[in-house]
């Protein structure tokens, strides 16, 4: 098992868990509740998106250290994770870590007893379901790295926060209230290099949405 029990609960969850959430440029204010969530859930991972704004002069890493957690992030990076101590960190292989020179994406492996699992972070251009071609294509080029980067491991699970809408029921304008009808399929989408060896996790668990 990766995760043994918490002591903030007498139930194991002998498997991985992870949070993804785009912070929406909140996280200076919203970490410590962040943080109370992840312990009540026992999250073992949590992936953020729009962290840019938590660095030097207003992150509260010794309150994260506190919760037992670890930051993991490069300066000025609209990406980053916090990864359990009790958990995720002894298997972490640090020197692994890595951060795209190209696109708001990172990754970190972890080793356990040789099977390897590669947790992945990426940060999507706004707008993409109107978005021009070129810009289109650069968000194909930035799943196109990190699907590659996913064939040297065992196991991969990438998280973001894609801006792009696969749904066949499409999504709700906030401000009309009405749908977009913008559906694209996902293998049409520029996240069609997953179709190849991927599940989506939320369809999968969700299968009656």
């Amino acid at each position: 098992p990766i995760s043994p029990p918490s002591n903030t609960s007498t139930e194991a969850h002998p498997y991985l868990r992870i949070l993804q959430w785009n912070s929406d440029r909140t996280l200076p204010n919203s970490i410590s509740h962040l943080l109370h969530y992840a312990n009540d859930h026992q999250v073992d991972i949590i992936t953020i998106q729009e962290a840019q704004t938590f660095g030097k002069g207003n992150a509260d890493f010794h309150l994260i250290h506190l919760h037992g957690y670890t930051y993991i992030s490069a300066e000025n990076s609209k990406v980053a994770m916090l990864i359990k101590n009790s958990t995720t960190a002894t298997i972490l292989r640090p020197e692994l870590t890595w951060y795209s020179q190209n696109y708001n994406s990172m990754t970190i492996t972890l080793d356990h007893d040789g099977t390897t699992y590669l947790i992945a972070n990426a940060y999507l251009p706004t707008g993409l379901d109107d978005a021009s071609l070129p810009t289109r294509e650069i968000a194909s080029k930035q799943h196109d790295e990190l699907f590659s980067r996913s064939l040297t491991h065992t196991h991969a699970i990438i998280t973001m926060d894609a801006n792009e809408t696969t749904h066949q029921d499409d999504r709700i304008s906030p401000q009309s209230q009405h749908l977009t009808l913008r559906p694209r399929a996902l293998g049409s989408s520029t996240m069609a290099c997953y179709t190849k060896n991927f599940t989506d996790a939320h369809k999968f668990t969700n299968p009656h949405l």
